[in-house]
């Protein structure tokens, strides 16, 4: 075979098949060379040939030539930005090679294409958790929750990175409690109004009926039965609802409880039962009140803590909340709704709301695992009241990210600013070696030069300026900060604010000029990574510039500056 194809390639040297087709082989024979030249060839002649570089960075990649094989997928990601597999095997040799946020920034493009493949989502994980990124690797995992629900291991790593990131008041997922559990729950279902009396003829009080006795499929063959309005009431959809949950396929359950909460919602019958579709809307930050009018016999409200638990499962804590805000319109006081509502608020960092949740959970059904989150979250509330009291009572702090870099990758290092009474003097904190202590110091003067100009003379003759950067953990040195130090150190002895997420990297002299610095590559991405929407860079680094990832590029906005007057245009607000 592999002669053969070798005849028609000489024969029809212009042919891409045939040439491709042969590379192909001998590929598959372990001939990486003579592929190589193949498909080197089929590349000069064809270069946009869909297959062609990608098998030839496989064939690199076989043979030991990295550098080659990454600079082939580059070029194949900048023609084809939607190929899920080269961004693959681009992120497999980038993470290789210790390029950990250059892997990830390429692997959650992949995910942008192709967002149901969970083998991906676990490894960005991986990689974000390596990087201390926990909020990125959280919203992986739950999207990996979503599509491997009830597995163990998997809750069991979010539910870590949760912790890490101290949501500590979530709870497991009663849908994680197996088909036993669901089943048990479904026949408690049955026996409550309006369910009962929904169910009391035909096809569904025979469906009803099988499921009480733990008949799945006999259940599923009497709901097939079922007549056209029989079909039409909220009662089957939720019967339907919940034997798909019972068998695991939450897609398929979501569906049907969505549609009897539609049903629900659009009822509007004789005993004066309202219509909820612009309730379902309503603001969550505004109270939840009980309408007098409103008449709930007619309704199955437990398709909407259904519908709740699947979003919740699945990450999506805003639908979560939506629909647990739904089932609260017409049961304010059920404490299953108040929980989870409050759950789904504490997962969308609303602490502050959740707890009033739950304490109106806990009034209605005492219980410790109510009191255990009531505890955790006052716990939390009064940590953050002690640390925003002592930012309250100095008016003047400043933040800014200042952007290094090592060898594991680019680093995004938070600086605080405080000016504190004093006389005019530099404290600097926060584990940095001694040429950063001299960007510091270069910093300082370089603002108490320009002080006038600047306005902040005054804060300067009763007032210290405390430079501090957070993550003391981290060890840390060079002359790149002196840019971040100036703008924060000005923000703080003028009292104005900083520009929202930014961050900047330059080294700065005592005349103000921005002079370029190493590493921006990695900068920008750990940048683009850690949330940072906007970066100040010194224009000297323009050239350096071009090489910038687009994917990080097209995210992240960039401004180009040779002085500290034109970074303060910027930064300061």
């Amino acid at each position: 075979m592999l002669h053969e194809l070798k005849r028609k390639a000489m024969q029809n040297p212009e042919d891409p098949e045939a040439r491709y087709a042969l590379a192909e082989a001998l590929f598959g024979e372990k001939q990486f060379e003579a592929a190589v030249k193949q498909l080197e060839k089929l590349i000069e002649l064809f270069p946009d040939h869909p297959g062609a570089r990608l098998l030839l960075a496989r064939a690199y990649q076989r043979e030991g030539r990295l550098t080659l094989a990454e600079r082939t997928l580059e070029q194949l990601v900048q023609r084809s930005p939607n190929s899920a597999d080269a961004r693959d095997e681009l992120a497999e040799i980038l993470a290789s090679g210790g390029r950990i946020d250059d892997a990830i920034v390429h692997l959650e493009e992949a995910v942008r294409v192709d967002p149901e493949n969970l083998s991906r989502r676990l490894l960005v994980a991986d990689l974000a958790l390596r990087r201390h990124l926990f909020a990125r690797a959280r919203g992986h995992l739950e999207q990996a929750a979503r599509l491997a629900p009830g597995d163990p291991t998997l809750a069991a790593r979010l539910e870590a990175v949760l912790l890490e990131l101290g949501v500590t008041a979530a709870r497991p997922s009663p849908l994680d409690r197996g088909p036993e559990f669901l089943l048990g729950r479904a026949r408690a279902a049955l026996e409550t109004e309006p369910l009962r009396r929904a169910l009391a003829d035909g096809a569904l009080k025979q469906a009803a009926s099988l499921l009480r006795k733990s008949d799945i499929a006999g259940a599923k063959r009497a709901l097939v039965t079922a007549s056209q309005a029989e079909q039409e009431t909220a009662a089957y959809s939720f019967l339907r609802g919940e034997i798909f949950l019972i068998a695991g396929d939450r897609g398929r359950a979501e569906q049907a409880f969505k549609r009897a909460a539609e049903i629900n919602q659009n009822k509007n019958d004789e005993n004066g039962d309202i219509k909820m579709g612009s309730a379902i809307s309503a603001s969550l930050n505004k109270n939840i009140t009980a309408n007098t009018n409103t008449n709930t016999k007619n309704r199955i409200l437990a398709a909407f803590g259904r519908l709740g638990e699947i979003s919740s499962a699945a990450g999506c804590h805003k639908d979560a909340a939506h629909w647990f805000n739904a089932w609260l319109q017409f049961a304010p006081k059920d404490p299953d709704a108040l929980e989870g509502l409050g759950d789904a608020l504490v997962a969308l960092s609303r602490p502050n709301e959740a707890l009033t949740y739950y304490e109106d959970a806990l009034k209605i059904r005492p219980e410790a695992a109510l009191a255990d989150k009531i505890t955790a979250l006052r716990t939390n509330k009064n940590r953050n009241n002690n640390t925003s009291g002592a930012e309250q009572n100095n008016k003047n702090l400043a933040r800014i990210g200042a952007l290094g870099w090592n060898a594991t990758g680019g680093v995004v290092s938070l600086v605080e600013a405080a000016a504190v009474p004093g006389k005019g003097e530099l404290i600097f904190t926060g584990n940095v070696g001694p040429t950063g202590q001299d960007a510091a110091k270069v910093a300082f003067s370089c603002l108490k030069a320009r002080a006038e100009s600047l306005g902040i003379t005054e804060f300067l003759a009763r007032a210290d300026l405390h430079l501090h950067f957070v993550d003391t953990e981290l060890a840390k040195d060079g002359p790149s900060a002196g840019l971040a130090l100036a703008l924060a150190g000005l923000s703080a002895l003028s009292g104005k604010k900083i520009r929202q997420n930014l961050a900047a990297t330059g080294e700065i002299t005592l005349q103000g000029a921005v002079r370029p610095v190493g590493g921006l590559h990695e900068k920008l991405s750990a940048a683009y990574l850690a949330g940072i929407t906007a970066v100040i860079l010194p224009r000297k680094n323009l050239f350096d510039a071009r090489r910038l990832p687009a994917e990080v590029v097209s995210r992240v906005e960039v401004f180009y500056v040779d002085s500290l007057t034109e970074a303060v245009a910027i930064a300061i607000e």
